[in-house]
């Protein structure tokens, strides 16, 4: 009843702070600190994949769609850390987006 709704609540919030903090690592420190190295090797290793596995028949149906969404988060993180450089609040903006995405 009543005493669920009110728990969920709570829960909800503490969620939703401590998704924000861990956005803004993710992005802040992780990501933009190091000028995205540790996301560079990794969409490197996805592209290695994908260029390697893209007349396989079997996993065609998904390594097409792996290229182009890793590609896109290359070009988000980019985005993001251009605008950064211009306005220091766009970190925090973007932060929760940008780990829900990834």
């Amino acid at each position: 009843g009543m005493e669920q709704i009110v728990r969920d609540t709570r829960i909800a919030t503490l969620y939703e702070g401590t998704n924000g903090i861990q956005a803004l690592d993710l992005l802040g420190r992780k990501v933009l600190m190091t000028q995205g190295e540790s996301l560079k090797r990794f969409t490197r290793q996805v592209h290695v994949f994908c260029k390697e596995n893209a007349d396989n028949e079997q996993l065609k149906e998904f390594v097409e769609p792996l290229a182009a969404i890793n590609k896109e988060w290359g070009d988000l993180t980019t985005k993001i850390g251009m605008t950064a450089m211009k306005n220091r609040e766009e970190v925090g903006a973007a932060s929760v987006d940008y780990l829900m995405y990834s």
